[in-house]
């Protein structure tokens, strides 16, 4: 299956703080309440204290933006690398500050004792045998040709993701820059 984001619709946050767009979620027509897993894109355009979610996992991957300062209670960090990665728990209080307007992020949310998430950054070219468990491929940058070996190769665009099951995967970068963000679910 494929998601685009003209046919996802933007969302507010739990507690309405900022704008999201749902790309999957696990079972399928599930709420953040009883959802396995749940991708969605965030949009920050300012400062902002993320939504705590008790019992929820949670991993972002920077797609847009210079610097977003994540301040916890006891500490501070700085996501500054396109595709930097952070893993957290969502109970944790967060405040979240752009150094820019344009910020966005990948955000992986997981129930924590039943499921867990494995995200990793691909750039460029690749094939990749797939164990038999749900993924996830998330275009960051440039556009990707890929092929299950089962049908006809697809075109994959900036922003677009491909849920997919054990079929091996191959994608083809179709500029320099193409990065694709891989996120693979296993059962606690």
């Amino acid at each position: 299956m494929i998601v685009c984001p003209a046919t996802s619709s933007k969302t507010a946050w739990a507690n309405g703080a900022g704008l999201t767009r749902q790309i999957a979620v696990f079972p399928p027509n599930s709420d953040l309440a009883d959802c396995l897993w749940r991708i969605s894109v965030a949009d920050i355009a300012g400062p902002a204290d993320f939504s705590a979610l008790p019992g929820i996992d949670r991993i972002l991957v920077l797609l847009e933006g210079v610097g977003l300062k994540l301040q916890f209670p006891h500490t501070c960090c700085e996501m500054v690398r396109p595709l930097q990665i952070l893993s957290f728990k969502g109970e944790a209080a967060l405040h979240a500050k752009p150094a820019v307007a344009a910020t966005q992020l990948l955000n992986i949310m997981t129930r924590r004792g039943a499921v867990s998430a494995h995200v990793r950054v691909w750039h460029g070219s690749f094939t990749r045998l797939q164990a038999a468990q749900s993924r996830v491929w998330f275009v960051a940058n440039g556009s990707y040709s890929c092929d299950d070996h089962l049908h006809a190769p697809i075109l994959l665009n900036r922003g677009d993701a491909l849920i997919s099951q054990s079929a091996p995967l191959s994608c083809l970068g179709k500029q320099e820059d193409a990065a694709i963000v891989e996120i693979s679910f296993t059962n606690a």
